[in-house]
């Protein structure tokens, strides 16, 4: 067998349970089924390919099996726009259990969404699993195993993901991660909400986090739009530019504040001659606007800010505050 242990060791937690299954594994004593419950995203996939990867004899096979186009671990996941698994599903799974393996001398059937199963679905699997065909293992997961049928639970040992605390989790992604190290000295609020909204699960907070920081960055660009609308006296870029703002109320607010880091930033750097900390991530756009805007133009546009985000508390359009904002830009 090829060393996976490098594989073992990208899983973060979970000790008592990859110990547990890398003795199984070694003592010969893996179980034919499985079902591994865990939130979205918690790792349960790739702790099941990471099992298969045991199970390899070359670090071709490896590679094969852990970016999931190994033949002889076959991933079968929800269908998109399907609700749940059905039969068909099943019976795919049972030709091709009995086809011959090609680069391991076993097979490996991973089924995600496995509680999405229709009882018609989980009766067929049922039948399988209680007579596997020799060198078969089925990894069932899912994010509710009291889902699945009593006859299945009863077949197939109930391995559960670890579920981390918000601090644990922000500590291995401050760790571990450029993105989350950037939110976290940018904006520790939106941080700190995304750790706490991912259900313990390191997945799921990196995965929210790469994509609170795509949108964060999108607006960020939108800011430096406007005010490069407002450098070249264009109207009809600011008016384009300004309607790419959020519709969303919450995330208008933070494309606001995000403005204002910009203005503050551009002051100070006019005020110390660049000898200042930035809050505003695009240090390159703050050091190009002292050249263009002058401190009278610079406040107004702070009071402007000011007064939009003062509006929020009176007028819930956020069409009508983005109209405003144009027209009094505009008259700068």
């Amino acid at each position: 067998m090829v060393d996976v242990s490098f594989l073992w060791d990208a899983i973060y937690g979970n000790r008592p349970l990859k110990e547990f299954l890398i003795n199984e594994i070694y003592a010969n004593r893996l179980c034919h089924a499985y079902l591994l419950e865990g939130p979205e995203n918690s790792g349960k996939l790739t702790l099941a390919r990471t099992v298969a990867a045991c199970f390899a004899e070359t670090k071709a096979d490896v590679k094969k099996i852990t970016t999931g186009v190994c033949p002889d671990v076959i991933e079968i996941s929800l269908p998109e726009k399907k609700k749940s698994i059905g039969v068909d599903t099943v019976r795919e799974i049972r030709a091709a259990v009995y086809l011959k393996s090609n680069d391991l001398d076993c097979k490996f059937i991973l089924l995600s969404d496995a509680d999405t199963m229709t009882q018609q679905a989980q009766n067929a699997l049922l039948k399988l699993i209680e007579d596997p065909p020799r060198n078969v293992y089925f990894f069932l997961l899912c994010t509710n195993a009291s889902s699945l049928l009593a006859t299945i639970r009863s077949r197939a040992p109930l391995l559960r993901m670890q579920i981390f605390t918000p601090e644990e989790l922000a500590e291995h992604l401050l760790e571990h991660s450029v993105d989350a190290r950037v939110m976290k000295e940018r904006s520790p609020d939106v941080f700190d909400s995304v750790v706490r909204s991912s259900h313990g699960a390191y997945g799921e907070a990196l995965a929210r986090i790469v994509k609170t920081e795509m949108q964060m960055n999108e607006a960020i660009y939108i800011v430096t739009d406007i005010m490069d609308a407002l450098a070249a006296h264009n109207q009809l870029l600011l008016f384009q530019s300004v309607m790419k703002l959020p519709a969303d109320r919450m995330e208008l607010q933070d494309s606001i504040s995000d403005f204002r880091r910009l203005i503050r930033d551009v002051t100070a750097c006019r005020l110390t001659d660049g000898n200042c900390e930035y809050m505003f991530p695009v240090v390159k756009k703050i050091r190009e606007y002292t050249q263009v805007f002058s401190m009278e133009r610079l406040l107004r546009i702070d009071e402007i800010l000011s007064q939009i985000s003062a509006s929020f508390f009176t007028n819930p359009n956020q069409s009508t505050l983005k109209i405003t904002l144009y027209n009094e830009l505009a008259r700068l």
